[in-house]
């Protein structure tokens, strides 16, 4: 059979005999294989590192013209590059490697962007005045409205 049954079946496409895991082609079996086989490839020295990169900038621009998922080219549901899993999951991994917005302040850090702050101010000389400009164009609403109002 081809790889295609294979997939439309849910059976490993490199083996054709276990059960595939979930949104992959191949069983757990093959995906340990591979990787064993990847990380002894790059511990020898036979990775080529620049063909690899060109090869995944090929893949994310083939994705992104077929309006596919960048990142494991399923079908999206949005107007965005990455489906609403891939999403997630990116979203949970970025959120673990920094620090809430909380903690920051505590270690005098920027409470929007991490960067060192203002002495006695809980922000970086940059958000500080993107703030005063909300701040001030909030203030012009709000002083319209009570305009507004008292007409």
């Amino acid at each position: 059979m081809s790889r295609d049954v294979y997939k439309e079946l849910g059976i490993c496409t490199t083996c054709g005999k276990e059960k595939a895991e979930p949104n992959k082609a191949s069983c757990w079996e093959c995906l340990e294989r591979y990787r064993k086989y990847q990380a002894k490839k790059r511990e020898n020295g036979n990775y080529n590192k620049e063909t690899a990169n060109r090869l995944h900038r090929e893949m994310y621009a083939k994705r992104k013209e077929l309006g596919l998922c960048t990142k494991c080219g399923r079908k999206k549901q949005s107007a965005q590059v990455l489906c609403t899993e891939c999403r997630i999951k990116n979203n949970r991994r970025r959120r673990k490697d920094t620090l809430e917005r909380s903690d920051r302040v505590g270690i005098r850090m920027c409470y929007f962007c991490g960067d060192n702050i203002i002495p006695g101010k809980r922000t970086c000389p940059k958000c500080y005045k993107r703030t005063l400009k909300s701040v001030q164009k909030m203030n012009d609403i709000a002083r319209k409205k009570k305009e507004v109002k008292e007409c």
